[in-house]
């Protein structure tokens, strides 16, 4: 009986542990989305707004006589440089924030993390008849 505690708890600490990693990993996830959904709202409505200037740039070029020296003063009488240029950063963040800003969040937050896993991973795995082609890939290389 005494022989068989020091694993009994061995293995109830390692599933204490296991869930305590999915807690945090779900927690982080959690807050990253809804960090990034806060941010996608934000620059959502400011790429709104920096495509309409963008649109009213374009069609004041193209509205200016092809290969004229004015169309670009003619966009300046309209348009301040600044303006654009924030314009153009705008949709260009809301544009990286649609095709990757899921994958940064979490990336960003999991740098202390990422000091522990490895020693996470050299935890003495068992798993469930059925999952014995799971367990090689979390063993270290």
């Amino acid at each position: 009986m005494l022989a068989c505690f020091p694993a009994g708890a061995q293995k109830t600490i390692l599933d204490h542990a296991i869930a305590m990693h999915d807690q945090f990993l779900t927690a982080l996830c959690r807050r990253s989305r809804n960090a990034l959904e806060q941010r996608h709202r934000d620059f959502r409505r400011r790429a709104k707004r920096g495509v309409a200037t963008l649109l009213e740039a374009v069609e004041i070029l193209l509205d200016s006589k092809p290969g004229s020296k004015e169309a670009l003063r003619n966009l300046y009488r309209h348009l301040e440089e600044p303006a654009l240029r924030a314009a153009m950063e705008d949709c260009r963040e809301f544009k990286r924030l649609e095709e990757s800003g899921y994958q940064e969040r979490p990336r960003s937050r999991y740098s202390h993390l990422r000091r522990h896993f490895p020693a996470f991973l050299k935890l003495p795995f068992q798993g469930e008849p059925g999952t014995q082609e799971l367990l090689p890939g979390i063993s270290p290389a």
